[in-house]
């Protein structure tokens, strides 16, 4: 949602941002999300078609037993994370650090790769696992199991999310005791019940910045980045929880997992259908044989990216909705303006990035497009 600095003493000093910088990041961020999704695929595609996903199935037992399936899953998962690291270091960790975006030192961002690699794996395993046993239990009726699968997933992520951020993230009450004042009078406003506010510390690793409004049983709770309350003026930090706030009100979270469901099951619909045509190719033995699961997980690559499109442009739609209401409860375009500028800045994005490629990469409005927008809703325009 909301993603704005302090110095960590071991960074190297941020290089001057200038128009070119930051197109430049732009170009860079286009490059990987065009290149890593591309040989995702390829490499996909050929552990398959070369028969070496078939090999592995024998080496491992011959996959009829679940611990046979669950080895395939984990060594196939192993492998192909290990092989993109390097294209992570390159085209990620490199060139943000030379930026001044990332403040890890080599090791460190070796051990939180691994921490997110293994969370994202263990997932994927999940899904892999859970449709594998669907297709072989029904590879014509995978309908009610498919659904049964993603929404178990989805639904453990949502009540997971609290805990994995405060095990990847330290997470404490704010030391300022403007941040809970300020914060308490927009909720205040807004008749939403404040259960608390956090500060997460993240300034040792990058200078970006974020915050967010997390749903509870007792009420909201608040979570600012370190990086965001270093810089902010008072103006400006109202203007932030005003815009998360915004999001939680809408109910954008659970729009967003509504969305994940309905794409994981489009996703689910175009691997069935594609298995069912090439069960047969390159030693596979239908549907519900785990040597398919890389042609499962590149057909899944082909249809998100697919899908993105819609589900940016939804996203999108509740940046500038939570724009506006945030303009309405606050009435300040000046702080919309410095909190948006200072983004622009500390994450190194193209203010005025063209309409293509906000369409076709982005998830956000750029930032001249937003001001446009709030200035419209202010004028009574929209």
């Amino acid at each position: 949602m909301t993603t704005l600095p302090q110095t960590a003493p071991t960074a190297p000093a941020p290089t001057a941002v200038t128009p070119e910088a930051q197109r430049d990041h732009q170009r860079l961020k286009t490059t990987r999300a065009t290149l890593l999704p591309l040989v995702n695929v390829t490499l996909n595609l050929l552990l398959v078609g070369s028969g070496g996903a078939a090999g592995l199935r024998e080496a491992l037992g011959g996959g009829d037993a679940f611990l046979e399936r669950a080895a395939f899953v984990g060594v196939y998962s192993l492998g192909l994370s290990l092989t993109f690291l390097p294209l992570s270091y390159a085209l990620g960790y490199l060139p943000d650090r030379r930026a001044g975006l990332l403040r890890l030192s080599p090791g460190k961002w070796l051990g939180k790769w691994g921490q997110r690699t293994l969370i994202g794996d263990t997932v994927s395993a999940g899904i892999y696992l859970g449709l594998n046993t669907v297709f072989r239990a029904a590879p014509t009726a995978w309908l009610p199991g498919a659904a049964g699968v993603i929404t178990a997933l989805l639904g453990g992520l949502a009540l997971a999310q609290p805990w994995l951020s405060r095990r990847l993230t330290r997470i404490e009450p704010p030391k300022d005791a403007r941040v809970e004042r300020i914060a308490g009078e927009v909720f205040a406003q807004a008749g939403v019940r404040l259960r608390q506010v956090s500060v997460a510390h993240v300034s040792g690793d990058t200078r970006m910045s974020n915050a967010f409004v997390q749903p509870g049983p007792r009420g909201a709770e608040l979570i600012l980045s370190d990086t965001l309350l270093a810089g902010a003026d008072d103006d400006a930090l109202r203007f932030v929880i005003a815009h998360e706030l915004a999001h939680f009100r809408r109910r954008d979270l659970w729009r967003l997992l509504g969305w994940q469901w309905l794409s994981l099951m489009t996703m689910v619909g175009a691997a069935a259908t594609l298995l069912g045509a090439l069960g047969g190719w390159a030693g596979l033995q239908g549907a519900g044989d785990i040597a398919a699961i890389p042609l499962l997980a590149a057909t899944f690559m082909v249809a998100q990216k697919a899908l993105d499109l819609l589900g940016n442009a939804l996203k999108r739609h509740m940046e500038y909705r939570a724009d506006a209401d945030a303009l309405r409860l606050t009435g300040d375009l000046d702080a919309m303006r410095r909190v948006l500028e200072r983004l622009g800045h500390d994450n190194l994005s193209d203010p005025n990035v063209s309409r293509l490629t906000e369409v076709l990469f982005h998830d956000h409005p750029s930032t001249a497009r937003r001001l446009a927008a709030g200035a419209a809703v202010l004028t009574g325009r929209a």
